[in-house]
């Protein structure tokens, strides 16, 4: 697939999961403090992917071979989003109770790391 369009997709997607922090962050029955705490680490979550959005997106006219070395360094990056989510999904799962993350979650995170890290790495024909 085309490294352009491997970053405008993850662009997106990052984006809608940044939006998805700021404003629909699910939490669970909490004090007031620990609701306000949540929130407040949702939207820095949220505005994190943002930045993670904007930078991915604006860098879709560089030249393919730098487009190639930045999704490999998001890629890299991903990766220590999926051992997260692999830590807090299945490792910590009954520690953590509703607030692990889902299995399917985990599962897009790592069909997104190995499809960002296999456009970067892929030799050109």
């Amino acid at each position: 697939m085309n490294p352009k369009t491997v970053l405008t997709v993850i662009a997106v997607l990052n984006a809608l999961h940044g939006i998805l922090w700021i404003f629909f962050l699910p939490l669970p029955e909490m004090g007031e403090e620990a609701v306000l705490i949540g929130t407040t680490y949702g939207k820095i979550v949220g505005c994190l992917n943002l930045v993670i959005f904007s930078i991915l997106f604006f860098s879709r006219e560089l030249e393919p071979t730098s487009i190639k070395r930045i999704l490999v360094g998001t890629g890299v990056g991903f990766l220590f989003l999926n051992a997260l989510t692999i830590n807090h999904g299945i490792i910590k799962a009954e520690e953590l109770g509703e607030l692990a993350t889902p299995l399917p979650v985990i599962i897009v995170w790592a069909l997104i790391t190995i499809w960002m890290l296999s456009a970067g790495l892929r030799k050109e024909q």
